[in-house]
């Protein structure tokens, strides 16, 4: 019984979309206000249902016990949410540390949200065309074949060129996608956990300049947050590397051993691929300056923002090959289509 609760708990787990966490946090700031986080728990255990009724009663345990609200919401919530959530309980500010996050956190889903639309369309659509073509292949060139006497020279020049594509289509059709899905896996893991020197050497390319870009905006997001709330450089890096990859985690290493060789200056102590020659020098000259923390969400904001716009250029083009592929494919079962009277 213990462990189909704990499945069930798991799969609850799963279904607690990032919409769904954004806005059950943004309730608490709000409600955490006039209310404590335990009567608050207490309401949404009532009231709500499914992951967030889970989470509010994970979250009653904890705190009964002497627990954490983070220590509940490690299990349901995006790492990012769950250490703002900690943040602000060390610090006694919950509110504001959520609030920043959590306007990042949507904007990001949001962007998120209309590339894959822009993808999915697309690939909707180039998936149709293919079963389609299937049911060609099955249905109607079957008993084109028969009228023939399965003689394939006899059939229209369009017809043979359909009944070869959709045979290709048949045969090895199912390398692409699979290709497709291969590659973006071994992308993934590559970007976030090969460290090795030819990896450093990649670094200046497209795809991994962005990836190492964002996690510079990620870190310089952390650190504004943090250091607005107190906390020092030293415990704002040894808190990134818990929730970090292989690669991320590198660079913070780096930045934490300089720190502790001396460097006190955020400019002298970043480098690498996660930041620009620009956001270095904008941050040396800063340093210091009373504006110095909101400046640096500043500029994370707008890194973060400047690969958002280029991912949605890049799922454009391939929403837009995706279209081309369908196009290469209907003209082949129109000129087939109309074959038929030659027969």
């Amino acid at each position: 019984m213990d462990s189909l609760k704990t499945f069930d708990r798991y799969l609850q787990s799963k279904t607690f979309n990032v919409e769904d966490q954004v806005a059950f946090l943004k309730d608490y700031v709000i409600m955490t206000k006039y209310l404590s986080a335990s009567d608050y728990f207490l309401l949404m255990s009532r009231y709500k249902s499914g992951p967030a009724k889970l989470f509010s009663l994970d979250a009653l345990g904890q705190l009964s016990k002497g627990g954490t609200t983070s220590s509940a919401a490690k299990y349901w919530f995006q790492p990012l949410l769950v250490k703002a959530i900690s943040i602000g309980e060390r610090t006694g500010k919950i509110s504001d540390s959520l609030t920043i996050v959590l306007d990042m956190v949507g904007k990001n889903r949001s962007a998120m949200k209309n590339n894959l639309v822009k993808f999915i369309a697309p690939t909707g659509v180039l998936v149709a065309v293919i079963f389609v073509m299937i049911l060609l292949k099955e249905e109607l060139i079957s008993v084109v074949l028969k009228i023939v006497g399965g003689e394939v020279d006899r059939l229209p020049e369009g017809m043979r060129s359909l009944l070869d594509l959709t045979n290709w289509m048949l045969a090895y059709g199912y390398i692409i996608p699979l290709a497709i899905l291969t590659s973006a896996m071994l992308l993934r893991h590559y970007l976030i956990y090969n460290t090795g020197r030819i990896r450093f050497q990649l670094d200046p390319l497209p795809i991994f300049k962005h990836y190492a870009l964002f996690k510079g905006a990620q870190f310089l997001m952390n650190y504004s947050i943090m250091k607005r709330l107190g906390e020092s450089d030293q415990d704002i890096i040894t808190a990134e590397f818990g929730t970090a990859g292989p690669y991320y985690r590198k660079h913070l290493l780096t930045f934490s051993q300089k720190l502790g060789a001396g460097e006190v200056q955020l400019g002298d102590t970043l480098n690498g691929a996660l930041f620009t020659p620009e956001l270095i020098g904008r941050i040396k000259i800063l340093s210091g300056a009373e504006e110095f923390t909101s400046s640096l969400m500043e500029a994370s904001i707008q890194t973060n923002d400047a690969i958002m716009k280029t991912l949605s250029i890049f799922i454009t083009a391939v929403s837009k090959f995706y279209l081309a592929a369908v196009v290469m494919l209907v003209i082949p079962i129109i000129t087939g289509l109309f074959s038929l009277k030659d027969l």
